[in-house]
């Protein structure tokens, strides 16, 4: 009994001298990495915090970022340098499945920050009431942010629920953050939003106003929630913040949910929002976010369009509020059935969008089953990158259309111009204003010593903006040479030899200009110096055909003298069926063949009518319309042939149809007999409206008389973005 006793006492010490031996060697780790876990909740992540290392903050979106310790071992053994280096992993919350393309948006929140007047407010709510988005929405949320204390989001079934709670929560500065260094907490608003019980989320709209910048740079869990739900995001920001350090932040969530983000002068929110894609047009059909820089052609990625439709276009043009650094944007989309292009130029910006970055555009119809080759051309003063977003909207929904299409790849071409050359396929719809071509076609019959007289000039005139490259070539040669496509009028000076042929080739050159897939033919205009005739046996039906497709404006100046050749009339035809000119000067004046027509310039024709005359009459030509008040140019032809003498005189009258205005001229043939041979020259200015053309005339035969009349702006007068019709 003694002994039992003695041995539960000796198992009992050798229990307890383990016991302390364990909790001492435990004591000593516990110095190095016993952590204090403390749990924090929020609607978005859960954070974990440990007292002894550093912060894991594991969203429930999409990216979990992750801070790691290494031990690194110094010179000193009683030292431990602590570093830490950041990784982040990348999850994917499941997608929200109440919901699809076709049942959605249910949802529209409409938020706006406190330092907005209230003013501002009010009047981008009228314009939401005004759109009629209340039919199309079977909730609409409210909520006012960037105040101390929160508010909650207010849901509702109609408009006027919505516009009576609005207007009873306008902002209130007493109630807003008082230092600008304060971020707004959209962020927040949008989290709460997704949290909410009482209305659906998936697939739904939120519309921001936005003029307190958020202090967040990082996007990622708050874009993976948006996703997750299939929602989309626009932002109006305003031009003129309250506070805040990341202007880009909120547009950078727009461009990764197929949002759009225009940055706007508070006075202009409600036009921004009248052209957002929230009710006519909120299914994204096509989303891209590209960034630029400087001058550049950037083939986007190709769409096809589901069904055939009018779709709305919307883009940023800039990242920011404008800069005046846009010289011209232009989003073109091209097939061989069917084309066409949105244009963004500095007018635009300060005449209707006020100093914006936001446009939008409603086109004609896209065809479905056609591959639709996107492409952006753009031209800013500034090097400066940022990411422009292009957007399409759909009126339908389409259950295989993915909400969250995100920015696709982006492919550099080396063509010039995006809008005019896709593909190798040339564009023949393009307005006097688009990018184009001038080609100035010499015959090697002239001689270098004109030929180079007329080039060197070039340069002392300003090309119009729309001229984006400069061509140049000669002809009625051997060997017939290949066209020198050049960037600037400068560069066409060019020295010639005196090589000899045996008839012109000229409508050839016309033929190879058009067949070139690299530089825009459509609008171009073409300057031919021409010494020797085509012969009989061209056929000009066919070069007419394609020159009056692409609009190109051909003008013909011929010597007086010519050699080789019999066909005038070849060069005649082409002139007067596309609105061209065929004039005759001195030998050695031919080179001011060139600067009496339109060539570089800022001129567009307004006015083109060809008529026979014969013997003594009047004519009555067709009225003339005159787009605006300035001055214009007439040019007159009163012969076709340089050897005919036969004219004896005439007299163009003008008349206003509503005002007193008539402009009378006599031609005045003596005046530059030394220098031009078949036309006149006048330069009245003339008032906007509508004027009947009457021609009185005198010929000493009844030989008939090929005659035409040009008519274009100048100097004071402004270009047009129409084309004259052709008159046959």
């Amino acid at each position: 009994m003694i002994l039992l006793v003695i041995l539960i006492f000796l198992i009992a010490a050798i229990g307890i001298a383990i016991l302390v031996v364990l909790l001492h060697h435990g004591s000593s780790e516990g110095t190095a990495t016993t952590s204090k876990i403390v749990i924090v909740s929020t609607p978005i992540y859960t954070t974990t915090i440990s007292t002894t290392t550093t912060t894991t903050k594991i969203p429930t979106t999409t990216t979990s970022r992750i801070v790691t310790q290494d031990s690194e071992k110094t010179s000193s053994p009683e030292k431990t340098t602590i570093t830490s280096s950041t990784s982040v992993i990348t999850t994917h919350l499941p997608d929200d499945t109440s919901c699809s393309p076709k049942n959605s948006p249910q949802t529209l929140l409409f938020a706006y920050s406190n330092d907005l007047s209230s003013q501002t407010v009010l009047d981008t709510l009228d314009a939401l009431v005004h759109s009629q988005l209340g039919d199309f929405y079977s909730w609409i949320g409210n909520v006012r942010f960037d105040t101390e204390n929160k508010m909650d989001i207010q849901f509702h079934k109609n408009m006027d629920d919505t516009t009576a709670a609005i207007r009873n929560n306008l902002p209130d500065e007493d109630q807003g953050f008082q230092n600008s260094g304060i971020g707004s907490d959209v962020f927040d608003v949008i989290e709460k939003f997704f949290f909410n019980t009482e209305a659906p989320v998936c697939g739904s709209i939120i519309l921001i106003l936005l003029k307190r910048n958020p202090n967040e740079v990082d996007i990622s869990r708050l874009v993976s929630l948006i996703r997750s739900h299939h929602a989309i995001v626009h932002v109006v920001a305003s031009a003129t913040p309250s506070g805040g350090s990341q202007p880009k932040t909120m547009y950078s969530v727009t461009s990764k949910t197929n949002g759009m983000g225009a940055f706007e002068y508070d006075e202009f929110f409600p036009t921004a929002i009248s052209n957002f894609p929230l009710y006519s047009y909120p299914y994204p059909v096509y989303a891209t976010t590209v960034q630029i820089s400087g001058s550049w052609t950037t083939a986007l990625p190709d769409w096809f369009p589901p069904v055939s439709d009018i779709y709305l276009i919307a883009v940023t043009y800039q990242d920011h509020v404008s800069d005046g650094s846009l010289q011209d944007f232009f989003f073109c989309w091209n097939n061989p059935k069917d084309s066409g292009s949105f244009s963004v130029l500095p007018t635009d910006v300060d005449d209707y969008w006020h100093g914006g970055n936001y446009e939008s555009l409603e086109p004609d119809n896209f065809r479905q089953g056609y591959d639709y080759s996107m492409v952006l051309d753009y031209n800013y003063t500034s090097q400066d990158v940022q990411n422009v977003q292009i957007r399409i909207y759909s009126s339908v929904s389409f259950e295989n259309e993915s909400s969250s299409i995100g920015s696709l790849p982006i492919l550099p071409l080396f063509f010039f111009d995006a809008c005019l050359v896709i593909s190798g396929f040339q564009n023949d719809k393009c307005t006097p204003k688009d990018n184009t071509s001038y080609l100035i076609a010499y015959s090697n019959d002239i001689g270098s010593e004109l030929t180079l007289k007329a080039l060197n000039r070039m340069h002392e005139f300003s090309p119009s903006r729309q001229f984006v490259k400069f061509a140049k070539v000669r002809f009625d040669v051997q060997q017939p040479g290949e066209i020198e496509y050049l960037d600037s009028p400068s560069e066409l000076t060019s020295s010639t030899n005196s090589s000899y042929s045996i008839g012109s080739d000229v409508i050839s050159v016309l033929e190879k200009f058009l067949e070139n897939t690299q530089y825009p033919v459509c609008g171009s205009r073409i300057n031919v110096l021409v010494k020797r005739l085509p012969t009989t046996e061209v056929d000009v039906e066919s070069i007419i055909a394609k020159l009056r497709k692409f609009h190109v404006g051909v003008y013909f100046a011929i010597a007086e003298n010519t050699i080789g050749g019999n066909n005038l009339d070849a060069l005649n035809e082409i002139a007067f069926r596309t609105n061209g000119l065929s004039i005759f000067l001195k030998d050695d004046m031919i080179d001011k063949g060139v600067f009496v027509t339109q060539f570089i310039g800022e001129y567009t024709l307004i006015y083109a009518a060809n008529f026979n005359v014969s013997g003594q009459g009047t004519i009555e030509l067709p009225p003339m319309t005159v787009p605006n008040d300035g001055g214009y140019k007439f040019l007159i032809s009163f012969k076709d042939d340089p050897v005919s003498d036969t004219f004896q005189s005439a007299t163009i009258t003008c008349t206003h149809t509503e005002i007193d205005n008539t402009f009378t001229y006599t031609f005045k043939t003596v005046i530059d007999a030394e220098r031009y041979i078949n036309f006149v020259t006048q330069y009245p200015d003339l008032d906007k409206g509508t004027y009947t053309v009457k021609l009185e005339y005198e010929y000493a035969n009844q030989d008939v008389e090929r005659l035409f009349i040009r008519v274009s702006n100048f100097v004071s007068a402004p270009p047009v973005d129409y084309w004259v019709p052709y008159d046959n």
